[in-house]
């Protein structure tokens, strides 16, 4: 019974705080997370963190994540590819890097919290990216498509990162590692081009199934365990089960398994998620805040600032070749987004042992306040008149 009130009482909260900053257009992900850091052993200590707790959260990452692979193509990665990749470089690798310089060289960080601290607070969120973008009436345009696969490459780059760090760097089992993830993603992209190929087919069979008794049923059943197949290989071999949450999330796609399938689909796990998922899961990751002292306030604000400062000074070079509607601020703000994947990396990592609570702490903290400056203080603006795209059914996707 204490595991349900300890739910009840994160869930209740998580809801509250998160709608209460929606209202007042700050992201939602960070009032849940905050409504974790006031309940939690950090402020009030209503609710302690727990085994339980920890086995809910990860369950609840394997649905986000899924959700957050439904909503992306496998063409999300190779659309726009040059110039999505230089965007990554510039608004993550780059940023990433220079984070690393400092907190390894200059504060002594040991090496693999201090890779995890840099990609956790410069990683932007496909989640947050997501919903700026359709805020703006950006999603389905060429330059949303940009910004899109540009932080699809970035959350990629992340996780595979963080399965290297989870390998110790042993040479032998890095060179493995990297050639069990290029066999791994062509493998999807390959797979993902057969469904295309064979798109009526496999659309004929989703579509028959889902009107059987029970079919409904049925085709959500075979998606979670597809996802949870292709995961627990990743698991199983080395690698965080997060990436392969997210891949076979990306291989269901509208045109494949039929527009009413596919909304159906997204619909329910959305709503899920929302209404549970989500609000426990970042709320969950808040019981874990420490608030940071004195040493680890002055990391904070550096590692902070010198994301802030890079992301800012090389998205703006960039964007002004790459955009054709959208100024150079604008990108900067949208790409700014934090939010989900840094939580999850932190997460992650700190379930591994791979970081302390102190180091977990600042990433959570630098994640809520780049969340907040980006996409608060700096608004969107257009080369040119901007008119709200008519969406691109994801159904034109197999032409």
């Amino acid at each position: 019974m204490e595991l349900i009130i300890s739910i009840l009482i994160l869930l209740a909260s998580s809801i509250i705080v998160g709608a209460i900053f929606e209202r007042f257009g700050l992201p939602e992900v960070v009032g849940q997370i905050l409504s974790g850091v006031i309940i939690g052993p950090a402020v009030f200590g209503i609710v302690q963190p727990s085994d339980s707790l920890s086995a809910i959260s990860e369950m609840a990452l394997f649905f986000i994540v899924l959700l957050l692979g439904l909503e992306v193509t496998s063409k999300t990665l190779t659309s726009h590819s040059s110039k999505s990749l230089a965007l990554s470089v510039n608004s993550f690798i780059i940023p990433a890097i220079a984070m690393f310089v400092i907190s390894y060289l200059f504060f002594g960080i040991p090496l693999a919290p201090a890779i995890i601290v840099s990609i956790g607070i410069a990683v932007p969120s496909i989640s947050i990216v997501s919903v700026l973008l359709t805020h703006y009436s950006l999603l389905g345009t060429e330059d949303g498509d940009k910004l899109l696969s540009s932080v699809v490459i970035s959350d990629m780059l992340a996780f595979i990162t963080l399965a290297a760090v989870y390998d110790s760097f042993n040479p032998y089992l890095i060179l493995l590692l990297v050639m069990i993830i290029t066999v791994f993603i062509i493998s999807i992209l390959l797979t993902a081009g057969l469904l295309r190929r064979h798109y009526r087919g496999v659309n004929r069979f989703f579509a028959d199934l889902n009107k059987k008794k029970n079919g409904e049923t049925t085709i959500f059943a075979i998606i979670i365990i597809l996802g949870l197949i292709i995961s627990s290989f990743l698991q199983v071999i080395g690698i965080t089960f997060v990436l392969g949450a997210f891949f076979s999330g990306m291989l269901i796609e509208e045109f494949i398994v039929g527009k009413a399938v596919f909304r159906t689909l997204v619909r329910t796990f959305r709503r899920i998620n929302t209404s549970f998922f989500i609000p426990l899961f970042f709320s969950i990751a808040g019981l874990a805040i420490q608030l940071p002292g004195f040493d680890y306030i002055i990391i904070l604000v550096a590692l902070v600032l010198t994301s802030a400062l890079f992301s800012s000074l090389f998205i703006n070079s960039l964007s002004k070749r790459s955009f054709k509607s959208l100024k150079p601020e604008s990108a900067m703000s949208i790409l700014g987004g934090r939010g989900a994947v840094g939580v999850v990396i932190a997460t992650v990592a700190l379930s591994e042992g791979l970081i302390n609570i102190p180091i977990y702490s600042i990433i959570i903290f630098g994640t809520i306040i780049l969340s907040l400056t980006f996409p608060v203080f700096v608004k969107p603006k257009f080369k040119t008149k901007h008119n709200e795209p008519q969406r691109r059914m994801r159904t034109n996707s197999a032409t």
